[in-house]
Formats: structure tokens, sequence, C-alpha cells
């Protein structure tokens, strides 16, 4: 969880597990049933105006971002239609992030996908990014990587 220094949103990274939901790999005796077994989020939660979603307590404004809406669920490895290319654009598990101080890109590091997302705060805000594009700007995650990631969100005066 961290908190945007220039607009006070909150980020949480999150995933939604759809536990209500019974999903196999291959069909036992019952019809398959494809589908998300869980999604990756990043929530934010902002005070007064702005995002869309449900409703948080005091005024506040709740709204779930999933990360990996590329992904076709109703196509299973081998369909026509599976793209093999999807887990390329992809984050998985989400949980240290940091935003830089003017606000402008928030980091998740996802432990998953071994791999840190960039995100402009306001395309995340609006939904409006595009996984397939903005993976090219994503950071593998090495030992070397790490090292540079360190020294690269202090000197971007990012927080955590």
């Amino acid at each position: 969880m961290v908190t945007n220094p220039a607009t006070g949103e909150l980020y949480v990274s999150n995933t939604d597990a759809h536990n209500e939901v019974r999903f196999e790999a291959r069909p036992v005796r019952r019809p398959h049933r494809p589908g998300p077994l869980a999604e990756t989020h990043v929530t934010i939660i902002s005070s007064g105006s702005g995002g869309s979603g449900g409703s948080g307590g005091s005024g506040s404004t709740v709204t779930p971002v999933h990360l990996n809406k590329h992904i076709d669920y109703t196509r299973l490895a081998g369909q026509p239609g599976f793209d093999p290319t999807a887990a390329q654009h992809s984050l998985s598990t989400p949980l240290d992030m940091a935003v830089t101080r003017d606000g402008t890109t928030l980091f998740v590091a996802a432990f998953g996908s071994s791999k840190i997302g960039v995100f402009d705060t306001a395309a995340l805000r609006t939904g409006s990014f595009d996984p397939r594009q903005i993976s090219a700007g994503y950071l593998p995650v090495s030992a070397a990587a790490r090292a540079a990631w360190r020294s690269t969100s202090r000197a971007a005066g990012c927080t955590s």
C-alpha cells in the first residue's frame, strides 16, 4: 500500500479470487468452466471526487483496477484464439509499490511474474492503459535489477 504524494490517493495491491466458482484444468465428469481463477488488481482509494467504482466510507471512492485486462479468460491453451504471449504482458502477485514524488508514475513489484510494472497514474485511474503496450516498460527482477531498482527509486524520489 502506498499513497500518491500529489493526489492523496491510496494504492492497494491485491488479487481478487473467484472462490465462489469452481474451475477445473481438465473436465472430470463435469463440464469444463474456463474463466479467471484470480485477477491481479491495484485498488485506488480516493477521498471526495475522482475515480469511479464502489463507495468506501466517508465519501471515499474505491476503484479496483484489473492489471491484466488483456487476458481472454474464455480461451484455454491449445484452443483456437488462445494467446500464448499473454503472460509476457501480465503481472502476478503484486506486493510492494512506490510512487514518484510528482505522483505521475506507480511502480508495482509483482512477485509471481518477477517483474516491476510501471504505470502512468492517470491512465491507471481511468483504466485507459493497455497492458500489451506498457509491458515493454516493465522491469525484469534479478539481483542486478533489484540493486538498480533501489538506486533508481531513491533517485526518482519514490515513496513506498
